[in-house]
């Protein structure tokens, strides 16, 4: 009798654990799954796409810190669009504290990388959210992040 127990007991924890490998799939995607792989492997394009999923499927605060998390990663990268889209969930506080001294360091490198909607963000916030003092705070932060920046091929 034990062995049956015990045989019963192995089926329902396999049965238990496909259920959360089956769960985890079909929440994140049969698309998606591939794309976390690559993500956590760090592929930077894998980690702006995966970034873009979970700022169009925003149902949690999760998901808002998912996806600064892996736009991050990107940027971090030199993906100059990730720059643009980290320098703007600075400055509306998404996934992230609200700091425009940040979303400016953001902007500037996504500019510099060749992303030009990120100037005229640049010029909104020199014009109306900034000092002269924080924009020399945030330049010196680029100065620093420029070091740590991987570049990858586009």
């Amino acid at each position: 009798m034990s062995c049956i127990r015990k045989n019963l007991f192995i089926l329902l924890s396999a049965l238990f654990c496909c259920a959360l490998l089956v769960s985890t799939y079909v929440r994140c995607g049969y698309a998606e799954y591939p794309l976390l792989s690559a993500a956590r492997a760090g592929d930077a394009a894998a980690q702006y796409k995966l970034a873009l999923q979970y700022t169009q499927n925003l149902k949690s605060q999760a998901d808002v810190k998912n996806a600064f998390f892996w736009m991050k990663k990107a940027a971090l990268q030199g993906v100059a669009k990730a720059q643009f889209f980290v320098g703007d969930m600075y400055c509306n506080g998404s996934g992230a504290e609200q700091s425009y001294i940040h979303g400016y360091v953001w902007h500037t490198l996504a500019a510099e990388g060749g992303f030009s909607a990120a100037e005229e963000k640049l010029e909104i916030l020199q014009e109306i959210m900034l000092t002269e003092r924080d924009i020399q705070e945030a330049l010196q932060i680029v100065a620093g992040l420029k070091e740590k920046i991987v570049k990858v091929s586009k």
